[in-house]
């Protein structure tokens, strides 16, 4: 898969958000997860072009929004990416079933903050190796935060 990845304090803040890119279960807004919803306008759009059509939203200057990303990430359209996102799940033994109820259990409104933090804990746990995979197989920490 390619070489060892250690997580650092930066990576850990990364993974904050990367329970974001998986699907959050049919009884929900998004079932599809956050990112995938997002992404939903310009699936089979490469990443690289979309952003380029989109430039006047970020002031026309992209330098740092494609310095910040992989290549491999920006030459894949969302379709893809979320394909490697669901393949890596499998191929390091995660549960998509499990991901979305653990999704679902941290976010539940009668979680008392406490239960709030440890269900995170746990679900942020769970992912950690399908992170570790997929920065193995070269995406970088921001092309799997958001």
């Amino acid at each position: 898969m390619g070489q060892h990845i250690p997580l650092n304090d930066e990576d850990l803040g990364f993974l904050n958000n990367f329970f974001c890119h998986f699907r959050f279960g049919e009884s929900q807004v998004m079932p599809d997860g956050l990112y995938r919803t997002v992404r939903a306008s310009y699936w089979h759009i490469v990443q690289r072009e979309y952003m380029k059509s989109e430039a006047k939203m970020y002031g026309g200057n992209l330098a740092e929004y494609f310095s910040s990303r992989s290549d491999k990430a920006l030459d894949q359209t969302p379709a893809e990416f979320y394909n490697e996102v669901d393949r890596t799940t499998i191929e390091v033994g995660c549960n998509v079933e499990v991901i979305m109820e653990m999704i679902l259990d941290f976010q539940k409104p009668n979680n008392t903050r406490e239960q709030t933090f440890e269900k995170f804990d746990a679900l942020e746990k769970y992912i950690r190796p399908i992170y570790t995979a997929l920065r193995q197989k070269g995406y970088n920490r921001s092309d799997l935060w958001c």
